[in-house]
């Protein structure tokens, strides 16, 4: 069962009852995040008051309907009358900000993402559906609303995934700065990581166990396929001794091919076996999120490595453009060029 904050405080809010109290309420809804979240407030010294001016319009989802300052210490958020049947929407906002790194506060990626923790929390006040309808128009990337919406909507309903968040954050807020990319991407891809099999698993240690004596056996690795059928006869006549079945090897060698960096490393000398290394350029549209550019390049067949760098950052890089009638033409021409400096020092490649 997921874990919810309660906030049965904010659900019940009613201005002329307690607009008195709005620093109380405030206080105690920090409280139930603290717990929800399991971190302390960045920022505890907090001072609400409720402004009776209306607020200019404020293109920044992160900032509507409030005016932020320090004062002696404290931070004072000042909420706008115009923004009055909101106000339990923005103090849950504003608490959320309370354990953001202030770094990254005004991220807009990192505001989104928490609207929409929000819009969760509060789906049965009634002026949410006004709220969504104010942020969706102040959003100009439309990408954003058609990519990922149901994807963070779906992620925000499983296990912890909140929580994993905030940890995410905290943990990556160098990175965050300097403007992460696909960062939704990045969050999906590590949550999915952390919440499936660990690497300490005894069916996971017994599979690598097994893996290396396959591979000191065999003394190379190729395909999966290859490894299932070694594992297979290799057991049968009782050189392999393991209670894991075919079904469950293969199924944590695959997890271990997807979610951990462990490899077999090993030298293979290229020229020896008679193989030419081409190096490709692919170049992206740049509106493309790096999630499908890797999708995309998981299919291709006999990548040893792959390089991704935004056009420009990288010196001397790509070295030359070609179509592909030049590239046949220079291949036959016998223009390949070995880097024999440090990497492929005489024609041996770490792999």
């Amino acid at each position: 069962m997921v874990k919810t904050p309660n906030l049965e405080i904010l659900l019940d809010f009613a201005f002329e009852k307690d607009i008195a109290n709005i620093n109380n309420i405030f206080q105690n809804v920090l409280l139930e995040l603290k717990d929800y979240l399991d971190l302390s407030p960045i920022l505890q010294n907090v001072r609400i008051l409720y402004n009776r001016t209306k607020a200019k319009e404020n293109l920044k989802i992160s900032n509507i309907g409030v005016n932020r300052y320090f004062e002696s210490g404290i931070l004072i958020i000042k909420i706008f009358e115009n923004y009055k049947q909101f106000l339990p929407i923005i103090l849950l906002r504003e608490a959320y900000n309370c354990f953001i790194p202030k770094s990254i506060q005004e991220n807009e990626d990192i505001q989104f993402i928490i609207n929409q923790i929000i819009i969760k929390d509060l789906s049965k006040l009634p002026s949410i559906s006004a709220w969504k309808s104010l942020i969706n128009e102040q959003i100009v990337d439309y990408d954003l609303l058609t990519t990922q919406l149901n994807k963070l909507d779906k992620f925000l309903k499983l296990p912890e995934a909140i929580q994993f968040i905030f940890e995410f954050m905290h943990k990556n807020v160098p990175l965050i700065e300097e403007g992460m990319e696909d960062i939704y991407y990045k969050i999906f891809t590590e949550y999915a990581f952390k919440t499936s099999k660990s690497i300490y698993d005894d069916d996971i240690i017994e599979t690598l166990r097994v893996f290396i004596r396959i591979f000191y056996d065999k003394e190379g690795y190729r395909y999966l396929y290859d490894y299932q059928n070694f594992f297979d006869k290799m057991k049968t006549i009782g050189i392999i001794k393991s209670d894991l079945s075919k079904r469950k090897f293969t199924e944590n060698m695959k997890w271990i091919n997807k979610f951990s960096y462990i490899s077999p490393s090993y030298q293979i000398n290229w020229q020896a076996m008679n193989i030419i290394t081409i190096i490709f350029f692919f170049k992206f549209n740049p509106l493309l999120e790096k999630g499908k550019i890797s999708k995309f390049l998981e299919y291709i067949p006999f990548l040893k490595g792959v390089t991704v760098y935004v056009e420009g950052s990288k010196e001397g890089a790509p070295l030359s453009r070609l179509n592909i009638k030049e590239a046949r033409e220079y291949i036959n021409e016998e223009n390949i060029v070995f880097e024999e400096s440090v990497q492929c020092a005489k024609g041996v490649c770490d792999l």
